[in-house]
């Protein structure tokens, strides 16, 4: 039950409405666990995810992409030919996987997450760059990286843009 409580948490469900659904499947006692984590939820703090599936964002990333291109910070800037997402399972790490001007490929990894996102994410698109042969891997989230995520990506050149307004 807390596993699967702190997953609804994480996707972006108001802890209140975990209450209401975990009501109808627990005990009594199951709930005041739920509204006792509910309530430390709440209060430990966390960013406020937007009402929308990980998929959801994924395809908010693509159309952001299609529609600005990639701006990193003043470094540089690039327009992309093409922007496509991936299967949603299976996907060897790879959300989305664009083509710029120059036909160089990138491989973006997506993240919608309430908390920092953590070393996994940078794992999954150099993976995704090895396996698609890209020239680029970039990960996107609307939240930051952990200090070790954003070591790890700098040690592979994954560039990360951070805190996507949705």
């Amino acid at each position: 039950m807390i596993r699967m409580f702190k997953t609804l948490a994480c996707v972006g469900m108001g802890a209140l409405s975990v209450i209401a659904l975990l009501d109808q499947a627990y005990s009594a006692a199951g709930l005041l666990a739920a509204i006792t984590l509910a309530l430390m939820l709440l209060f430990l703090g966390g960013k406020k995810l937007p009402e929308m599936t990980g998929a959801e964002f994924e395809a908010f990333c693509r159309d952001k992409l299609k529609k600005e291109g990639l701006d990193a910070g003043g470094l540089f800037r690039t327009k992309f030919r093409e922007v496509r997402q991936t299967q949603l399972s299976n996907d060897y790490g790879a959300d989305l996987i664009a083509t710029d001007r120059r036909r160089r490929t990138w491989v973006i990894q997506c993240k919608l997450y309430r908390y920092p996102v953590g070393n996994a994410a940078v794992q999954e698109v150099v993976a995704a760059k090895a396996h698609y042969e890209a020239d680029f891997a970039v990960v996107m989230t609307n939240n930051h990286l952990t200090n070790n995520a954003r070591r790890l990506a700098e040690e592979n050149e994954v560039i990360v843009v951070e805190d996507i307004e949705v």
